[in-house]
């Protein structure tokens, strides 16, 4: 919000729906809101190779498991929409290092979440002078006992939806949030969202807890 507080958190999947301006100087959306074309979410789901890990059991569902590895375990910030806009000059060029004018870009998915993360529990590691290490089974450990230190990623009340433009071609859409093809956020963890989003307060605790955490 406007004074830094909590507002909401949805699941990344995009669906986008083209606003077209009228001979009339109107708009409309080019098709029933939220449009059919999809604009990238978020990765879950099920292994079909490796079996649920200790740390799992008791926090994610059994009738999502069934006995094998879920992921992801946490979530953070990864829709290139309201993703973080980076200034680059990008290699084009391996031997001779040569690049291309420098130009901004928003960028998203993993690129952004994981470092984000990092960020977090490398933070939690300098106030708290603890290495984390592995720090799967910690987190699974909070979110058994304490549930509420991560924030729940649920289906919102309302809609959610913000507005577009492409730099390339100039045409504006409406980008309704929480629209994936397959995966759902749910009470709980989930396989879009894990435990949840964590907080400076999840990586602290998790530091806290020492060799618990290795």
């Amino acid at each position: 919000g406007k004074k830094g507080n909590y507002l909401f958190e949805t699941a990344w999947g995009d669906r986008l729906d083209r606003i077209i301006v009228n001979a009339d100087g109107t708009q409309r959306y080019l098709q029933p809101i939220p449009g059919t074309k999809f604009g990238g979410g978020a990765g879950g789901g099920v292994s079909a190779v490796f079996a649920q890990p200790r740390y799992q059991a008791g926090v994610v569902p059994d009738s999502l498991a069934k006995g094998h590895r879920v992921s992801p375990d946490v979530s953070s910030l990864a829709d290139p929409y309201t993703g973080y806009t980076v200034g680059l000059s990008a290699i084009n060029n391996d031997d001779t290092l040569s690049t291309n004018p420098y130009a901004t870009a928003t960028y998203g998915g993993t690129s952004l979440a994981s470092p984000l993360t990092a960020g977090q529990v490398a933070v939690a590691q300098q106030t708290s002078g603890e290495a984390i290490g592995f720090a799967n089974p910690a987190l699974y450990r909070l979110a058994q006992s304490n549930p509420g230190v991560f924030n729940d990623v649920q289906p919102l009340d309302q809609p959610a939806a913000l507005a577009y433009t492409s730099r390339t071609t100039g045409n504006r859409y409406l980008v309704s949030l929480d629209h994936d093809t397959s995966l759902a956020t749910a009470k709980g963890y989930d396989d879009v969202t894990g435990v949840g989003s964590m907080s400076y307060r999840v990586a602290g605790a998790m530091a806290s807890r020492g060799k618990d955490g290795h």
